[in-house]
């Protein structure tokens, strides 16, 4: 194994972070019942802080279940004028290609 390749058995040192959240006051007269500059919890806040949410990776996987890869263009503001899909689907496992000429015009 070549040196460069060892590092992910090394016991990394950093910094713990640091991080700060700061809320403006909130004029006394304010309605208790006025969201603005209060701080809001999101929808999803206590699912995620007991270990409830579902994330992505938590969905279990299905047989014969199928992956969607985005192939994108390699240069910037490149004008793609033509795809030619067939070396893709001639690889195996791949079973479809789609491209925008496959979208309504909606």
């Amino acid at each position: 194994i070549q040196d460069r390749e060892k590092s992910g058995a090394n016991t990394f040192h950093t910094l713990v972070p640091k991080s700060a959240q700061l809320f403006e006051k909130v004029a006394n007269d304010q309605s208790i019942t006025d969201p603005i500059r209060r701080p809001q919890v999101h929808a999803s806040a206590f699912k995620q802080v007991t270990g409830e949410a579902v994330y992505c990776d938590d969905i279990p996987k299905y047989s014969n279940e199928l992956y969607l890869a985005l192939v994108i263009s390699s240069k910037a503001h490149a004008k793609v004028l033509s795809i030619d899909p067939a070396e893709a689907l001639a690889m195996d496992g791949v079973h479809r290609f789609f491209s925008a000429d496959d979208l309504c015009s909606e």
